[in-house]
């Protein structure tokens, strides 16, 4: 009875992986478009991007394409949403990595779920597919860093670019790398994997990631973490697949242009391999790859699309493709009980189709599956050719034929690297090392070389074309197809230097000299007349520590910064932890990042990697790089003008001079306001009269002394009707003096006038001392003159502040809703196209400095209240309600009410403003 129980027991077994298997192909063949990460364990993504590398991890032991958020809800820049380089050019897509897997193959396995042996076991960690829970089983997946994630604000909200990228699992201060990404898991196959990612922000080690590959036969084969499986694995190999892709750039550089079709997921790369155990020994073990000419190009020729620039068509003068990326091996042991590096291995490297069948399905079950993967991929050596020299290129590596012509793979190619066969008895383990690097010309250079190009092809101008210095010389060529290669070749050059530099990490035991870190605390503020930076003394204890170096862009994140634009330090005397940024422009956005600097002393140079001796080594930009704009806001208020009828006159034909209220001039005779004369509603020319300024006036008054008197307005032919006199320019609201007391005098003329000359008050008034406000009882003020009820004896400076109604009126009536009409219709032309920033934005302009806006519907319910507080006219609000519901179309009230007295402003001043929503 026990022996048909367990017979029974295994066919059911059989016929639930039957059907496990018709499921997983059924998902492949019907939703193929769909499904990337699917089983029975959640994806948890993580990202590494404190360096000028960014890029995203699985818990699954790879990346694969659309991985990261599938094809179900995917979004454009998925396809090549990783490696991206340089970092603050994310949104750009920049990206190179469509995809990577990691296959791990063996022989003669009795697989004890099927009660099968297969002659070849491969477990998939991609191309297009990961089955978690049957095939791969997640331990671990952690973010550890030396120090946490500074604390970024502009205006007092998060601002980091990297904010919710960045966030440890766990501190390690005496880690080698800045940070690492640590990655455990499990397959089916009985081998549990180890992947350590380390990333550096040193400035000349900041554009590759360390890949610590341990493969261990642990016997796990499921979620458990127990030992289920004791069996020595033959024949095994570890198979990295990378596909990447180069034209990102011509997606999203200028919105819709897309004009290298086809090349984001990869169908122009080419793929190159050096060896060291080839029939041409090079420098590296390592894979790369770049950009290929693309047939379609507007340009006539492989020659002139290398590099992808902009078809003229669209006046599109940038370069696409420019970047180059690829993986150097540092390491691979020759077998369990040999750790030494076997520079045989990989002992694969092919170039495969990233649209192949074989890819494209999971096989953990299917035999014939598996033996192709195992033998015409894994352990399938290595072409006698390149790609890269079967599609073709010169003497100088560049292509010579179009890439997306040659093969008949319709998702192009990618690069492979297997290293085995390796015979692991349980607990042995493999330890292999990689470096996956990218480089390539700057922005700046390739913005100038596309420009330059241009111009000469189109007979525009004709600039001088400098070649790079690594090619010949850097002599000069009239070649525009010449000059544009070289400088895009010269990226390879770059990608090499960066192999070298990981290697020489590598063999140092990751001894590189270390920067500074970062100021724990960035703070950018928005003001009316300057940007204002702070940042704290956290770096200043490190060892070497010697200043600050402040960048700023303009417009845009993703963009060059330039040359410091503040600087300070230690060994110059002019250490601070502040600056005023007062060349800000109104009306432009700003974005800044600070680093930390040493003395340079830790850095020797190194003339082989193209380092400069004694160069200071300073903190990751991407730590503190802001992502909110900081901008000049509008003082608060507005100019006053046209705002107060200062004297009616009634003309006779016969007075020429009028005596004026006001002055019009201050002591020295230098005009500070100007006026507008009507006579019965007429304007009048300034030729028809003159003011009379009375540069006699005096600002001390002695006990009983007279008021000179103010200016004259004089005609040129007296009129005849009602004359008025308007201020047009604005009043200083605030007078300053100093008022030197003594034991006699009461009264001190004021140079402004407070009453006019039948004694109406024109302003309300507030007057202070270096002691404080002085209460309205100890004096009173006729016209210009301030009499104290008592001798005032200090020597001291005495504020006056002014203001009126009038003028409090005007400045609340001068507030501005903008749009008004706001139209949804027209929302890419009222705050940026295409800015997701500015949807459904309206302005607020010209506010008192401290004040509350409440919004109500034309039905009087109240549904949003803003507090303004910042001192600034400007704030915004996104046509949201108090509970976040996008408001509709209709009439709007906002009520404006001044919360705070300030120079021009009394606390309950207020207003009503209407508005229109139309959508």
């Amino acid at each position: 009875m026990r022996g048909d129980n367990n017979m029974v027991r295994n066919y059911m077994r059989k016929i639930a992986i039957v059907i496990s298997l018709f499921s997983l192909l059924t998902i492949v063949n019907f939703q193929r478009v769909h499904a990337q990460v699917v089983g029975t364990e959640p994806q948890v993504i993580k990202w590494l991007s404190a360096s000028a590398l960014r890029s995203w991890f699985s818990n699954l032991g790879s990346e694969i394409e659309y991985g990261r958020r599938d094809r179900a809800t995917y979004q454009n820049v998925d396809q090549i949403d990783g490696l991206c380089w340089p970092n603050e050019y994310s949104i750009r897509m920049k990206g190179i990595k469509v995809g990577k897997s990691l296959w791990i193959g063996t022989t003669d396995f009795a697989d004890p779920i099927s009660n099968t042996t297969y002659p070849h076991k491969v477990v998939c960690m991609g191309g297009r597919m990961i089955v978690s829970g049957t095939e791969v089983f997640s331990d671990e997946l952690s973010l550890i860093g030396t120090l946490p994630h500074p604390n970024v604000y502009v205006d007092d909200a998060r601002a980091s670019a990297r904010d919710y990228d960045d966030v440890l699992d766990k501190e390690d201060n005496a880690q080698v790398a800045d940070r690492v990404m640590m990655n455990r898991f499990h397959t089916s196959i009985g081998v549990s994997v180890t992947r350590k990612v380390l990333a550096f922000s040193q400035q000349y080690n900041d554009n590759y990631y360390i890949y610590e590959y341990t493969f261990k036969n642990t016997g796990i084969i499921d979620g458990s973490g127990q030992k289920k499986l004791d069996k020595t694995l033959t024949g095994v190999y570890f198979y990295l697949q990378n596909r990447l892709a180069y034209s990102g750039m011509s997606v999203s550089a200028t919105g819709a242009y897309f004009w290298l079709s086809g090349g984001n997921w990869g169908r122009n790369t080419i793929n190159d391999v050096i060896r060291k155990d080839g029939p041409t020994p090079g420098e590296f073990r390592a894979d790369f790859s770049y950009w290929g000419p693309l047939s379609t190009t507007a340009f006539g020729s492989p020659s002139a699309d290398i590099g992808g620039p902009g078809p003229n068509a669209t006046a599109v003068t940038q370069l696409g493709a420019t970047d180059f990326g690829g993986m150097v091996v540092l390491h691979a042991d020759k077998a369990p009980n040999d750790p030494t590096d076997d520079i045989t291995q990989p002992t694969t490297t092919k170039f495969v189709g990233s649209d192949n069948g074989i890819d494209l399905q999971p096989s953990q079950y299917n035999q014939l599956l598996m033996d192709q993967k195992y033998t015409i991929y894994m352990a399938g050596g290595h072409y006698a050719q390149t790609q890269a020299d079967q599609v073709g290129k010169d003497a100088n590596g560049w292509p010579t034929n179009y890439a997306n012509t040659w093969g008949n793979d319709a998702g192009g190619y990618k690069s492979t690297q297997g290293f085995g066969p390796y015979t692991l008895a349980p607990g042995d383990s493999i330890r292999i090392v990689v470096a996956e690097c990218v480089a390539g010309i700057s922005w700046n250079k390739a913005c100038e070389v596309a420009k330059n190009w241009f111009a000469v092809r189109n007979s525009t101008s004709n600039p001088q074309l400098v070649l790079p210095a690594g090619y010949k010389n850097g002599a000069v060529t009239t070649d525009a197809n010449e000059y544009k290669n070289a400088w895009v070749f010269s990226g390879k050059d770059s990608l090499f230097q960066t192999f070298r530099r990981a290697i020489a990490n590598y063999n140092s035991n990751y001894a590189i000299p270390q920067p500074p870190p970062p100021p724990d605390l960035f703070q950018v503020n928005s003001g009316g007349d300057r940007i204002k930076i702070k940042w704290s003394k956290s770096a200043e204890s490190s060892p070497h520590f010697d200043g600050y170096r402040l960048f700023r862009s303009e417009g845009k994140t993703d963009t060059t910064y330039g040359d410091p634009i503040f600087e300070c330090g230690k060994s110059t005397g002019n250490l601070v932890n502040s600056f005023d940024d007062q060349s800000a422009k109104r009306g432009s956005n700003y974005y800044y990042y600070i680093q930390s600097k040493d003395d340079g002393s830790t850095n020797p140079g190194d003339p082989s990697l193209n380092i400069p001796a004694h160069e200071p080594l300073v903190s990751s930009r991407y730590l503190t790089m802001t992502m909110n704009p900081a901008y000049l806001t509008r003082p608060a208020g507005v100019a006053l003008t046209n705002v107060n009828t200062i004297a009616t006159y009634q003309g006779n034909d016969t007075t020429t001079d009028f005596i004026l209220p006001k002055t019009v001039a201050d002591s020295t005779g230098t005009v500070v306001r100007g006026l507008s004369v009507t006579v019965d509603g007429v304007r009048q020319i300034p030729a028809l009269y003159t003011i009379m300024v009375n540069t006699s006036r005096i600002t001390y008054v002695t006990a009983g002394a007279t008021i000179l008197r103010p200016d004259t307005l004089r005609f040129v032919k007296a009129p005849h009707g009602t004359i008025e006199v308007t201020l047009i320019a604005p009043v200083n609201p605030r007078v300053n003096m100093i008022i030197i007391g003594d034991s006699i005098h009461t009264k001190f003329g004021l140079p402004e006038f407070v009453t006019d000359s039948k004694g109406n008050k024109i302003y309300d008034v507030k007057v202070s001392d270096m002691s404080g406000e002085i209460s309205s009882g100890l004096y009173t003020i006729v016209a210009d003159t301030i009499i104290f009820t008592q001798v005032y004896t200090r020597r001291d400076t005495l504020t006056v502040l002014l203001t009126s109604q009038v003028q409090r009126n005007y400045l609340l009536s001068a507030i501005r809703v903008v749009p008004n009409p706001y139209n949804i219709k027209a929302r890419n032309i009222q705050y940026g196209q295409n800015d997701p920033t500015s949807i459904d934005k309206l302005g607020f302009y010209n506010l008192p400095p401290v004040c509350r806006i409440k919004i109500y519907t034309e039905l009087g319910d109240l549904i949003a209240t803003i507090d303004h507080t910042n001192g600034s006219g400007d704030d915004y609000w996104y046509s949201l309600t108090s509970s976040r519901q996008v408001v509709a179309s209709g009439l709007y009230i906002a009520y404006i009410e001044v919360t705070e007295d300030s120079q021009n402003y009394r606390k309950g001043d207020n207003i009503f403003k209407k508005f229109i929503i139309i959508r």
